[in-house]
């Protein structure tokens, strides 16, 4: 999930092809590209944190409710808040 460094050609292989299908992803959407930036750093954080506290067993407390809708969930509070920031977008650039 992390950006390997620059010196690093073989978990850039792995990587940067992941980053860069997200990016094309958002670009689609018409965003500025430091919005880009912001959206695809929230939307990997979002993915991390899920990976790295199921690996690691913090959500254990909870075992009986299903994980999968708890990251879809998460997921779409993601989506919601894209969304939020493109129709704030298009209003200001209908208000031009």
């Amino acid at each position: 999930m992390s950006i390997p460094s620059e010196d690093d050609d073989r978990a850039n292989e792995m990587a940067v092809p992941l980053l860069d299908t997200v990016v094309a992803i958002l670009s689609d959407y018409g965003l500025a590209p430091d919005m880009i930036a912001h959206w695809q750093r929230v939307f990997r954080a979002i993915l991390h944190g899920f990976i790295s506290q199921e690996d690691l067993g913090y959500f254990y407390y909870y075992n009986s409710i299903d994980l999968k809708k708890s990251r879809a969930i998460a997921v779409q509070c993601f989506l919601d808040g894209l969304h939020v920031e493109i129709d704030k977008m298009m209003d200001a650039k209908e208000t031009q």
